[in-house]
C-alpha cells in the first residue's frame, strides 16, 4: 500500500513538473499528457478498456481535420485515465464486510 501510494505521487509530482510552463489547450499537449496519464493508469492495474480506443479516434480525427472532435476525445481520454487512477486509489486497500449471520 505505502508502495502504490510512494509511486502514485512520484508519478503525479513528475507528470506535474513536465507540463508547467506549457499551454495546456492544444491538442498535441493535451494527447501527450493523455498518453502518460493511461500508461499511469495501466502501470496500476486499473486501465478501462476503452480510454486508449478514445485516444486513438482522437488522433484519426484530429489527422482528418476534425479538430472538436479530435479535442473532445483526447479529452474523454485523458478524463477517463485519471478517474481509473482515483478508482485504483480507492480501491487498493478495501474494507470488506459480512453480514451476520
Amino acid at each position: 500500500m505505502k508502495r502504490l501510494s510512494f509511486v502514485v505521487m512520484l508519478a503525479l509530482v513528475i507528470t506535474g513538473c513536465s507540463w508547467a510552463g506549457k499551454k495546456s489547450g492544444t491538442f498535441d499537449n493535451l494527447y501527450l499528457q493523455a498518453e502518460n496519464e493511461i500508461k499511469l493508469a495501466k502501470q496500476m492495474g486499473f486501465l478501462w478498456r476503452d480510454t486508449p480506443a478514445y485516444l486513438r479516434q482522437s488522433k484519426l480525427a484530429h489527422e482528418a481535420g476534425k479538430k472538436k472532435l479530435a479535442m473532445e476525445l483526447v479529452k474523454e481520454a485523458l478524463d477517463q485515465a485519471r478517474l481509473a487512477q482515483q478508482q485504483a486509489r480507492q480501491q487498493s486497500d478495501p474494507d470488506i464486510f459480512y453480514p451476520p449471520n
